[in-house]
């Protein structure tokens, strides 16, 4: 087989963590006075880390502290992240194949670390070899500095790896990163979404996944 590791995103690939982002952000928004928002506006906002969700949610919040919001949103994600939240049918059956088969599995995502492995090890224990979500002081995804350290922790060449996503931010990563991308479409963004930022591998179930990795 070409590929030797398989780097995942979290939010809309492996997990539809959806629910829980767009609650917690309400819960935030009613603690400071702002108006509830619905959850589609929030799965538009998505992407860039939580500081860039909570810019984004308060852009026309006149006074609102971002700063303050963030603290509030963490405190409370960090303790409920693993509720309204679900894999993806299939998502389970395909990793534990994969791992079967000697692939190095790991998590890229720009979710903050701590609940990124508190998510990864609630809902997938002992399958992935390494988790890496973003830490305060480091850059963010589409910047390849993390897909270059957990390639380095994994001991795989990025000639022997693949990324997989489900947004233009995992494509331009995977693209900064030299390496190749599979997008999904069944997370945060449409088919026709991904086709206009780049893709150039879409997949649309486990098995199509699955087998685009397997065949390099």
């Amino acid at each position: 087989m070409r590929y030797k590791a398989v780097l995942f995103d979290l939010d809309g690939t492996i997990l539809d963590t959806i629910g829980e982002l767009a609650f917690t952000m309400n819960v935030v928004r009613t603690k400071f006075g702002l108006d509830e928002q619905p959850m589609e506006e929030v799965r538009a906002m998505v992407g860039n880390g939580i500081r860039n969700l909570i810019k984004r949610s308060i852009a026309n919040d006149e006074g609102a502290d971002a700063d303050k919001l963030f603290e509030s949103f963490m405190n409370y994600y960090i303790e409920h992240c693993v509720e309204n939240t679900f894999p993806y049918d299939g998502v389970e059956d395909m990793l534990t194949e994969l791992k079967s088969k000697g692939y190095k599995l790991a998590v890229v995502s720009n979710k903050a670390d701590v609940p990124s492995n508190k998510l990864i090890n609630h809902f997938f224990p002992g399958v992935f070899d390494y988790v890496r979500g973003h830490k305060e002081g480091t850059e963010l995804k589409p910047n390849p500095q993390v897909i270059d350290e957990t390639l380095s922790i994994l001991g795989v060449s990025r000639e022997n790896a693949v990324y997989v996503g489900d947004s233009e931010v995992d494509i331009k990563t995977a693209i900064n990163s030299g390496m190749p991308c599979i997008s999904v479409d069944w997370g945060f963004k449409t088919h026709e979404f991904l086709v206009e930022h780049g893709a150039t591998k879409i997949v649309s179930d486990m098995d199509s996944l699955k087998n685009a990795i397997f065949e390099g």
